[in-house]
C-alpha cells in the first residue's frame, strides 16, 4: 500500500497518494466527502467514485484502494459492505458513513476491528482527515502484525525441519557408536578380563553415551510435538544422584572433589528425567563455580521440611567455594546471568532451567549460604513419602572406603539392588589424592 498519509500529522502532505473510494448512493452526499478531502490532501489524494455495491467492489478489483468511505444506506447495507471490504481487500482501511439517526448502526461498526465511523452530519476536513489517517495507520499495523505471523510461522516450519533432519542423522551416528562400542566392550570383556580399570572406563563411557542419547530423544519430542516428556512419577533421588556422580566422575576427579553424600534421599513426583537435569546441573554449576581451590567438598543431601514434609521434600545440593552475595541470590536464576568475575563458561542458561523445571511441578528452588562459606541450592519439590531408614544410615561410612558408583547402571529405571547401591544412605565420598583407578 502506497504512503498516502502521514499518520503522525492529520493532513500532512507527503510523496505518496491516497486512494480513496467514497461509495454513496447520492451525488450530494459523495461531494460533502469528497470536498473536505481535497482540501486536507491536496494533489495527494485520487477519488474513485462508487453508487452502488457492484461499482464499489468493480473499483476495489480494478485498482488498489487504500481507504473506502462507504455509507449507510448503499444497497445491501454499508455494514455489509464495510465487512466484504475488509474480509476481500484486508489492504483496504473502511470508514462507515453513517447517518445522524442511526447511533445503533455507527456502534455496531465501531466494535468491527479496523473500521472507523464518522456521521454524516458532523462532517469538518480535519476530522475526516484524522478519521482517514487512524483507519490508515489500523489497516497498516494489522497487515505487517499479519505479515510478522506469517513469518514466524515460516520460521518455525524451517526450525521444525532443521531439527528433525538433525536428529534423523544424529540418531542413525548413535545408531553406529553403539553397535561398535558394543563390540568394544565384549572385545575388552574377553581379552581384559583383569583390567577393571579399563572396563570401569567403558562402562562410565557407555553412561554419557545413554545420557547424550536421551538429550538426543529429548530433541526429537521437541521437533516432533513442540515439547519434552514432563509428566511426573516416582522419582529415587538416590538412584539419580548416583548416576549424576557416575558420570560427572571425570571432572570429579580432575578437580580432587570431596563428594558428600547424605542419605537418605527422597523419592520425588516428578518425571525422572528432568529429576536428573536439576541433579546434573546443580552438581555442574558447582563444579564450574563453586568449590574451594585447595580442598574442593561438594554435599548433598535432604534437610528437614518439618511439618512441610508430608507432602514436600528437599534436595541440597552445598560447595564451599566463594558463595553467593544476597544481592544476586534471585538473578543467578535468570537466564545468562552470571556473578561478576565469573568466568563466562557454559550458556548461562543452567540455574534457569532447573528453575523452570521446579516450577513446573509446583516446587521452589532456592540459593542460601553455607555455614562453611560457600553456596547451597534448595529444591523442593512434591513428595510421595522418605525411604524407611534408621539413624544409623546418616553415619559415615568407613575411613578408606571412598565412593564407588554404580560401573553398569542401565540409566533407563530407578535402581533398587543393594549390590549395585552398596553406600546407599551412607555418606560416600571420593576423597583427595586418592589414586585413580
Amino acid at each position: 500500500m502506497p504512503n498516502a498519509v502521514n499518520t503522525g500529522k492529520p493532513g500532512h502532505q507527503d510523496a505518496g497518494t491516497l486512494r480513496v473510494l467514497v461509495v454513496h448512493p447520492r451525488r450530494v452526499e459523495r461531494v460533502r466527502l469528497i470536498r473536505p478531502l481535497r482540501t486536507q490532501f491536496g494533489r495527494n489524494v485520487q477519488v474513485f467514485e462508487a453508487a452502488v455495491r457492484a461499482e464499489a467492489v468493480e473499483h476495489l478489483a480494478r485498482q488498489p484502494i487504500d481507504v473506502a468511505l462507504v455509507g449507510a444506506r448503499v444497497d445491501g447495507g454499508g455494514l455489509g459492505l464495510v465487512s466484504t471490504v475488509a474480509e476481500a481487500y484486508p489492504q483496504t482501511a473502511t470508514i462507515l458513513v453513517a447517518d445522524a439517526d442511526s447511533p445503533s448502526l455507527a456502534a455496531g461498526a465501531a466494535e468491527a476491528p479496523g473500521v472507523e465511523t464518522i456521521v454524516a452530519g458532523k462532517i469538518d476536513a480535519e476530522s475526516l482527515a484524522r478519521t482517514v489517517a487512524s483507519a490508515v495507520r489500523q489497516v497498516r499495523l494489522l497487515l505487517d502484525y499479519r505479515q510478522t505471523v506469517r513469518r514466524m510461522e515460516e520460521t518455525h516450519a524451517e526450525l521444525d525441519l532443521f531439527i528433525r533432519a538433525l536428529s534423523h542423522d544424529m540418531n542413525a551416528n548413535f545408531m553406529i557408536m553403539e553397535h561398535s562400542f558394543s563390540q568394544l566392550e565384549r572385545c575388552l570383556g574377553s581379552q581384559c578380563p583383569g583390567q577393571s580399570g579399563l572396563l570401569e572406563l567403558a562402562a562410565h563411557v557407555r553412561a554419557c553415551m545413554t545420557e547424550s542419547k536421551r538429550f538426543l530423544n529429548d530433541l526429537i519430542d521437541l521437533g516432533r510435538t513442540g515439547s519434552v516428556e514432563m509428566e511426573p512419577e516416582a522419582a529415587d533421588t538416590g538412584s539419580i544422584v548416583d548416576e549424576v556422580l557416575f558420570e560427572q566422575r571425570a571432572l570429579l576427579e580432575e578437580r580432587n572433589v570431596e563428594v558428600q553424600v547424605l542419605g537418605p534421599l527422597p523419592r520425588l513426583w516428578c518425571n525422572r528425567r528432568r529429576l536428573k537435569q536439576i541433579v546434573t546441573n546443580l552438581v555442574r554449576n558447582a563444579l564450574r563455580h563453586g568449590l574451594d581451590g585447595n580442598r574442593p567438598r561438594l554435599t548433598i543431601d535432604s534437610p528437614d521440611l518439618g511439618e512441610r514434609n508430608r507432602t514436600t521434600a528437599a534436595l541440597r545440593i552445598g560447595d564451599n567455594g566463594r558463595g553467593i552475595p544476597p544481592a544476586w541470590r534471585g538473578k543467578i536464576f535468570e537466564p545468562g546471568c552470571r556473578l561478576p568475575g565469573t568466568p563466562a563458561e557454559g550458556s548461562g542458561m543452567g540455574l534457569a532451567i532447573v528453575k523452570k523445571i521446579v516450577g513446573h511441578y509446583g516446587g521452589n528452588v532456592r540459593a542460601e549460604s553455607s555455614p562453611d562459606g560457600g553456596a547451597v541450592f534448595v529444591v523442593e519439590l512434591p513428595s510421595i513419602g522418605h525411604a524407611l531408614t534408621c539413624a544409623a544410615d546418616r553415619q559415615s561410612e568407613p575411613a578408606g572406603n571412598g565412593f564407588k558408583p554404580d560401573r553398569r547402571l542401565g540409566h533407563d529405571t530407578p535402581h533398587s539392588d543393594p549390590q549395585l547401591h552398596p553406600h546407599q544412605g551412607f555418606v560416600r565420598q571420593i576423597e583427595p589424592g586418592r589414586p585413580r583407578s
